[in-house]
């Protein structure tokens, strides 16, 4: 085991004001305020469940009167920030390895913390990193690759393999572009023109009360009804029948023409 250093210096007993001001130096030396830590171990029963705790280092180190390093060790269960408006929030938990800052309350938050209502402090302690509060956000060696920007070039969201939502109704007050596949496995219903530059797969019912263009294929297995025009330069892919009026294209017959005996040709130029 090493020597004890001191932080008494050559001064600091030579005046009755250099002996009180080491005196406050040493008591403001044992507060604790705000440092930058690093995230060790994330504990939280899920991804919606309720925000959980983090386990942190603090990254700067104390220093003895030799000015030799002495470093921090972990601070264990520190409740972690979440965006969050009663049963309304914006989840990104911290992650293992992740850059953040800690602020440390002037009590003993332990017994809040445990009840989640008001009450006495849990013990005489005053600014220990044992009640600090973590907040993330500060990763400055890692970029991020799912992101939502907002700023003066509007708003870009990056969601990486897929992203969810769920909602009784999602209204789109604006013009769609689409680039990929649309699969659509309820009914949808259009009333203005739809185009739409890859294939479009529905599942269920298709009803445009506009024009529909398509420029690649278009497989349909439910019904579709178009009261626009209907045009692709693709295949148009039906698994039960094509109507047109009253008339079906695999069973309607041709009146006042004289049935022949060969098959039909090409068009005639």
């Amino acid at each position: 085991m090493g020597g004890v250093f001191g932080q008494q210096g050559m001064a600091s007993g030579n005046t009755p004001f250099n002996e009180m001001s080491f005196v406050v130096q040493m008591m403001l030396a044992k507060l604790n305020v705000a440092t930058l830590v690093k995230v060790v171990a994330v504990h939280t029963a899920g991804r919606t469940a309720a925000v959980g705790t983090v386990d942190v280092l603090p990254l700067v180190n104390q220093v003895a009167g030799d000015g030799s390093a002495v470093p921090h060790t972990t601070i264990h269960g520190l409740p972690f920030f979440r965006l969050q408006g009663g049963a309304n929030a914006v989840i990104c938990d911290p992650k293992p390895g992740d850059i953040g800052f800690c602020v440390f309350a002037d009590r003993d938050i332990s017994s809040v913390q445990a009840s989640g209502a008001q009450g006495n402090p849990g013990s005489a302690r005053r600014f220990d990193m044992a009640d600090g509060l973590y907040f993330g956000g500060w990763n400055m060696a890692e970029s991020p690759a799912h992101y939502i920007v907002v700023d003066d070039a509007g708003i870009s969201i990056e969601a990486g393999a897929a992203a969810d939502l769920h909602a009784t109704t999602f209204t789109i007050n604006a013009n769609v572009v689409l680039n990929g596949t649309l699969q659509v496995s309820g009914a949808a219903t259009l009333q203005s023109t739809m185009e739409v530059d890859g294939a479009v797969t529905a599942k269920a019912t298709v009803l445009a009360q506009g024009a529909i263009t398509g420029q690649a294929g278009m497989a349909i297995t439910g019904t579709s009804t178009c009261t626009g025009d209907l045009h692709t330069t693709g295949t148009l892919t039906a698994d039960t029948e094509v109507k047109s009026g009253s008339h079906t294209l695999t069973a309607h017959t041709h009146t006042g023409v004289q049935t022949g005996g060969g098959s039909t040709g090409g068009p005639v130029g």
